[in-house]
């Protein structure tokens, strides 16, 4: 009974002498839903290891990155150490690793992050459908970094917009200077009244001067100075009230194609358009405030052009 028992446990012994190491060739896939990677090795007897690795990630803006690697290194069965080489950067690097009851786990240098990799075995077709899910994700990111790039324009654009209204509602406190254009029409006129005066009285001495008329016909002259003078101070006044009115209405279609006013496939953001909104407000008064100005000028301007009308006709009838 004993010898039987001594030789099923010598048996026992040499076939445990016999196994060998398990191998770690074969292939192994990581994944989640921004990137997949793909690490097929094949272990020689000496136990040198080489193959390759499949990567494919979410980029910035959802491009879609590719990489292709180059691996080599040496296994026991249980530890292994990798030297990656990246084909595109030319680059390499040194990782370390154990296998964990048939998953494969590298540990990245810290310099990398210094977290670990679970590579679980896998087959080809495993690792198409996760790069199927990232090649998905990818698109569903860049049509959601497209939108956020289309909403960041429009938002700027309407912040653009309410920069125009905020500067436009702090020009148009300004107090009214509609006292100083008249006080300006009042001396261009005072000239003219100065002149026809002047050409009068030389008028009156035709009788008694030989220059008289002459003097009369210089005088008259420069009342036509007087009048052309203030002709272009009058042009002046009308052209800023219709450059005035003009800007109005630039801001007026402005805020009629307003995104926040409009519908549009992408909306801007509603704190932008909060604050548009606010200077919209204001600019209803201002506006309001601005044509009553405009308006104000532009009837001085008439009644101060008739005024000098006057005074040239008057200079003519002679």
């Amino acid at each position: 009974m004993k010898l039987r028992t001594m030789a099923v446990f010598v048996a026992a012994l040499a076939a445990a002498c016999s196994q060998k190491p398990p191998t770690i060739s074969g292939a192994y896939i990581n994944h989640d839903p921004n990137s997949a990677a793909m690490l097929q090795l094949t272990e020689s007897p000496d136990g040198k290891v080489l193959g390759s690795m499949s990567l494919v990630s979410i980029q910035a803006g959802g491009a879609l990155d590719r990489k292709m690697v180059n691996v080599t290194g040496t296994t026991d069965g249980s530890s292994l150490t990798l030297v990656l080489k990246f084909q595109q950067i030319n680059k390499e690097l040194n990782v370390s690793g154990v296998m964990d009851h048939g998953i494969m786990v590298l540990s990245l240098p810290a310099v990398q992050g210094g977290q670990d990799i679970r590579l679980v075995p896998a087959k080809m077709e495993d690792f198409q459908v996760a790069m199927d899910e990232v090649s998905k994700n990818a698109g569903a990111a860049h049509q959601s970094a497209q939108k956020a790039a289309v909403t960041a324009t429009i938002d700027k654009m309407v912040e653009t917009d309410t920069a125009a209204l905020i500067l436009y509602n702090q020009r148009a406190k300004a107090p009214s200077n509609i006292a100083d254009i008249d006080k300006h029409f009042e001396g261009l006129l005072q000239f003219a009244r100065q002149d026809l005066a002047t050409e009068k009285g030389w008028l009156a001495k035709l009788n008694t001067s030989p220059v008289a008329d002459g003097q009369a016909g210089v005088a008259q002259a420069q009342l036509g100075v007087a009048a052309t003078q203030f002709g272009l101070y009058r042009d002046e006044v009308l052209t800023s009230v219709a450059n005035s009115r003009a800007h109005i209405a630039q801001l007026d279609q402005m805020i009629a194609n307003s995104a926040c006013t409009n519908k549009v496939p992408t909306p801007p953001d509603m704190g932008v358009c909060r604050i548009q909104d606010q200077a919209i407000s204001e600019y209803k008064v201002a506006k309001a405030h601005v044509l009553d100005m405009m308006a104000e000028r532009e009837q001085l301007a008439h009644k101060r052009d008739s005024d000098m009308q006057a005074l040239v006709q008057a200079g003519h009838s002679h």
